[in-house]
C-alpha cells in the first residue's frame, strides 16, 4: 500500500479578524520568484505573536544575508496582508483544513517578486 502525504488540497478560506487565534505560531517554508531573467528559492519564516497578526518576518537567502522585519498583518479583501513602505508587501492567502494551515501568496520586494507559502509548525 501506498500512502501519499501532503497531497491532499487543504481548502481556501477567506481570513476575518476571528481567525487570529489560528495564525498565532511559527510558520516555515519557501519564497520562490526571481528579478533580471533569475529565478530562485529561499527560506522564510514567519512568527505571529498576537491576534491583531503582529509579529516577525524573516528572509534567508537576501542579498543581505539573513533579514527579520516587523510584521504588522491586516485583513484585506479575505488575505492577511503587510506593507512595509513603496513596494515592499505580502499578500497571503489563508488556507484551513483538517487541523491544517497554510499562508499562501504573493510578495514584492522592490524589484524581487514572487510567491510565498508558508505551514504552520508550532501554536
Amino acid at each position: 500500500m501506498v500512502v501519499f502525504e501532503g497531497c491532499a488540497t487543504i481548502p481556501l478560506k477567506p481570513l476575518s479578524p476571528s481567525d487570529g487565534p489560528d495564525l498565532i505560531g511559527k510558520w516555515r517554508g519557501e519564497r520562490h520568484g526571481g528579478s533580471s531573467g533569475s529565478s530562485y528559492t529561499h527560506p522564510v519564516e514567519l512568527e505571529i505573536t498576537n491576534e491583531n497578526f503582529g509579529g516577525e518576518i524573516t528572509f534567508h537567502g537576501t542579498a543581505s544575508g539573513t533579514v527579520s522585519y516587523p510584521f504588522h498583518g491586516k485583513v484585506e479583501d479575505g488575505k492577511l496582508v503587510c506593507y512595509w513602505g513603496s513596494g515592499r508587501w505580502v499578500k497571503l492567502n489563508f488556507h484551513k483544513g483538517d487541523g491544517k494551515f497554510k499562508l499562501k501568496g504573493d510578495y514584492q520586494w522592490m524589484q524581487w517578486g514572487g510567491t510565498l507559502s508558508l505551514r504552520k509548525v508550532t501554536k
